[in-house]
């Protein structure tokens, strides 16, 4: 029995077989070769290298006494034995030791710290020197370490100060007997801002304000401020004449600080101390010391808070 193709399926099934031939005549394609598995080596993490034993110092006044800390911190692995702090030199002309000069601790354990402290007492009114200390301690393995610490630059004469009110005209005279130097330095402040930091700065300083005096000539600020004070364990005078001098709406101004004591060795530090002060950020009703966070935060525009009165300041303030 001959069955009969519908035209349509014959003329799908020649088609595919004019495919099939015409497929034949192209020459076959090479398979390509399946690639290889990249490799990956494994990660290995790297161990965090050992920041070992650390040593800080600081220094701080509190009540007439200097306070010289030594923290040891030990981040390394192991704990440490027989850490022993010692001094060994500070400014024995000006500076007392209370207690011993060496300090002991037994041990300190991995991450742990400790801080021993070591008082020194002023016996004069200016103390200035370099307390210099080492630290040593055992290992794990019985070896001896030893850490220089860096020497700590101590100055100060303000701190050692106490306000001593006078009039001007009793202060004019007392001016007459005491020994002046001076310093002159151009900053790059505004002289009006430079007067209201130096008003705040001076009974921060322990200094009594005897008078002030500002005024506008020719279109230049020029502002005096004058104070007094004493040591308080010599009892020795010392006066110090703050003169700013600069355009009243320009960003540069001269500041002259003039010292004038009993004791010459006074003078230099108290000038230092004062020059440094006045320029530097600090808080314009009570002069303390801006944060350098705080100094940022105005360099950015915004306002901060004084820590110590809460006054709000404003990089306008400073920039007039």
């Amino acid at each position: 029995m001959v069955l009969e193709v519908p035209p349509k399926h014959a003329e799908i099934m020649r088609r595919t077989y004019e495919d099939l031939v015409e497929e034949r005549k192209v020459p076959p394609i090479e398979a390509a070769e399946p690639a290889r598995p990249v490799e990956i080596e494994p990660s290995i993490e790297e161990p965090v290298p050992e920041r070992g034993v650390e040593v800080y110092r600081g220094c701080e006044i509190v009540g007439g006494k200097f306070d010289y800390k030594v923290k040891i911190v030990n981040n390394s692995g192991y704990v440490i034995t027989n850490v022993t702090v010692s001094v060994v030199a500070y400014p024995e002309d000006c500076l007392e030791l209370a207690g011993d000069s060496v300090k002991t601790i037994s041990r300190i354990e991995v991450g742990g710290f400790r801080s021993p402290l070591f008082t020194f007492y002023p016996t004069r009114d200016c103390v200035q020197g370099k307390i210099v200390s080492t630290v040593s301690y055992i290992d794990f393995k019985d070896q001896l370490h030893t850490v220089q610490v860096e020497p700590y630059l101590i100055r100060s004469v303000c701190d050692l100060l106490k306000p001593l009110k006078a009039t001007t005209e009793q202060f004019d005279k007392i001016l007459e007997d005491l020994t002046k130097t001076g310093q002159e330095q151009i900053l790059d402040w505004n002289a009006r801002v430079l007067f209201t930091k130096a008003e705040k700065i001076l009974p921060a300083k322990n200094f009594h304000i005897v008078d002030c005096d500002e005024r506008i000539v020719a279109g230049d600020f020029i502002g005096t401020i004058r104070g007094y004070a004493e040591g308080k364990y010599t009892g020795k005078k010392v006066a110090v004449i703050v003169t700013i001098t600069g355009p009243e709406t320009g960003r540069h101004a001269a500041v002259r600080v003039d010292a004038l004591g009993e004791d010459i060795a006074m003078l230099p530090t108290t000038i230092d101390e004062l020059a440094e002060s006045i320029d530097s950020w600090v808080c314009l009703r009570c002069g303390a010391p801006l944060d350098p966070e705080q100094v940022e935060e105005l360099l950015q525009r915004r306002p901060v808070r004084c820590q110590y009165c809460s006054h709000t300041l404003t990089i306008a303030l400073y920039l007039r």
